[in-house]
């Protein structure tokens, strides 16, 4: 699933281990898949998905020194003509 997905991605990139509290036979379902992150790991590694196959994380570039504002103060008057030339 995409929960397990975005959870295998940021444990490998992140490089994280995880100790299971019972014996490391935890039912993981799409229900309980959040009681052991121990055993939701292993059992992603079962299905398949590879370490290997994780890309780094993309480093987000900054255009010429503009910082990244909040959308909330959006340039709502600006007009269209602007913004087509802007792109």
């Amino acid at each position: 699933c995409e929960g397990c997905k975005g959870f295998f991605k940021r444990t490998v990139r992140k490089d994280l281990t995880y100790a299971c509290r019972d014996d490391k036979n935890c039912m993981i379902d799409k229900r309980q898949r959040n009681r052991c992150q121990y055993c939701r790991y292993m059992k992603c590694l079962q299905q398949g998905m590879k370490r290997e196959a994780v890309q780094e994380e993309r480093q987000r570039v900054k255009e010429k020194g503009d910082e990244v504002e909040s959308t909330s103060g959006a340039n709502s008057d600006m007009p269209v003509e602007q913004i087509m030339e802007a792109e």
